[in-house]
């Protein structure tokens, strides 16, 4: 079955708006049982397995990071992050039926004490279970990787 661009657009949006709320629970479960999250160094990086990254979480360390998130002695957190993500253009890059990979760029803005600026290109990789879309990865492209830059201290 071929997937529908405007539903992954949509789904994607979605995501986004938990991730602006720091919804973070519900966002996790958007991810298959083994899905990933990573931000590669270096754009040949596509195999966080094989090459250090920025961030690499599976479904495992997200939860860990959430209970770091909101738990009062952890230091990072100490102030609130607001946050605004914002994407276009969403492109279907590969189907094959049974998966599928989108590309979209997006743009991020993160405030933690001060306001920091991201942009790139996310890269979905999404799969049905059942009648549910699960993201098997999530691959976060950022314009400048690879360069030198702070703390993220949150998902983009």
């Amino acid at each position: 079955m071929s997937w529908d661009q405007g539903v992954l657009e949509a789904f994607i949006r979605a995501e986004l708006r938990l991730l602006n709320a720091h919804d973070f629970a519900p966002w996790i479960e958007l991810f298959t049982d083994d899905g990933v999250y990573f931000m590669p160094l270096d754009e040949a990086q596509a195999d966080p397995e094989l090459y250090d990254m920025i961030m690499y979480d599976n479904k495992p360390l997200m939860r860990i990071r959430l209970e770091n998130f909101g738990h009062p002695d952890s230091p990072s957190m100490e102030y609130p992050i607001r946050s605004l993500r914002m994407i276009s253009d969403c492109q279907i890059v590969e189907d094959t039926g049974a998966g599928c990979i989108t590309e979209t760029p997006f743009m991020a803005s993160i405030f933690y004490q001060s306001l920091h600026w991201y942009a790139g290109t996310y890269r979905h990789s999404f799969v049905r279970e059942g009648d549910a879309i699960k993201i098997k990865s999530k691959q976060v492209n950022l314009l400048n990787m690879g360069a030198p830059m702070g703390a993220i201290m949150t998902y983009l």
